[in-house]
């Protein structure tokens, strides 16, 4: 992450279009804003669109504006975002669901900085730093042909890929205390900090919804607790029922050992707790256990030997 706020400040200085790759909730957006913020562009909009929430029929009108009169409903001529962007950033995400079609009149707009909108024949010139960001591999879309080449080599001048959190587990903590710190002053509530045990508990919970995810489990904490410090008990609820229960019900919460031995056990519990459901769930196929938990096979095989799990038992 420390070599991504590099290179955000690197290429901050520069028009050169920049591609961002990861997971759903990695935080592209925020990158891409943090670019914007640090240019010289900063004084003018930052624009983004979700090509991935617009149908076909609408996503050209969305980027290019169009006349007055150049479909049924057109009652007036209509700024499109590449026009109302003009100095500043354009921020495309989940670019790769554009159609060919329109990717041929994006990768022209790119090119050149002109366009003509939707039923008109003018043609609008524009200056736009392009920032695209996408959660697939769109490398292999281009082999697909689900993707045009010339436009992913265009966007591809720079390329920022964001690790997922289960690969960067060490930002947890840092993240969930300032997500604490962000909701408790939005929601006017006194909750100072979060125990060691709850984030243990948010460290050894494989999160598919990435940073986002974390954020929406803590704003939800923050707004349900009534208490100074956030708990395991309360973290656990929140991110697997079945893990808390194992909580309340563990015999080996004690107050005549150490803490970092009650923790050591909490998240041993929870391990075991999460390896059996993902067993359960992909019935035993440790390749697929691995590729959802993101632990190599031989980390998979090597935890459930450790917890006496085999495969036959969930076939």
């Amino acid at each position: 992450m420390l070599e991504i706020l590099e290179m955000i400040s690197l290429v901050a200085e520069t028009d050169s279009p920049v591609l961002i790759e990861g997971e759903t909730g990695t935080g592209k957006e925020l990158i891409a804003r943090a670019i914007h913020q640090k240019s010289s562009r900063r004084s003018h909009e930052f624009v983004a669109i979700n090509c991935g929430a617009l149908p076909e029929t609408l996503i050209e009108d969305e980027l290019f504006g169009h006349e007055k009169g150049a479909f049924t409903g057109a009652s007036r001529h209509r700024m499109g975002k590449f026009e109302y962007a003009d100095k500043g950033t354009l921020f495309l995400d989940e670019v790769e669901s554009i159609s060919m079609q329109t990717q041929v009149k994006l990768l022209r707009a790119i090119e050149e900085m002109e366009f003509q909108r939707v039923g008109g024949n003018e043609t609008i010139r524009v200056d736009v730093r392009i920032i695209a960001a996408s959660n697939v591999d769109i490398a292999q879309a281009v082999e697909g042909e689900k993707f045009r080449e010339d436009l992913y080599y265009r966007l591809n001048v720079v390329n920022i890929k964001v690790p997922p959190l289960r690969e960067r587990k060490g930002d947890i903590p840092l993240l969930a205390q300032n997500f604490l710190r962000k909701f408790r002053k939005k929601l006017h509530k006194d909750i100072q900090t979060i125990s060691e045990d709850a984030l243990s508990v948010l460290t050894g919970y494989h999160r598919p919804g990435n940073v986002r995810e974390l954020a929406n489990v803590i704003e939800r904490t923050v707004l349900m607790t009534k208490k100074p410090m956030i708990t395991a008990d309360e973290i656990g609820f929140l991110v697997n029922p079945s893990v808390t229960k194992s909580f309340k019900r563990s015999k080996f919460i004690s107050d005549s050992e150490p803490l970092h031995e009650i923790r050591k056990k909490a998240v041993e519990a929870a391990e075991r707790e999460y390896l059996s459901l993902l067993l359960k769930r992909f019935k035993g196929n440790v390749k697929l256990v691995a590729e959802q938990s993101g632990m190599t096979p031989r980390a998979v095989y090597k935890k459930m030997k450790k917890y006496e799990l085999t495969k036959s038992s969930f076939n």
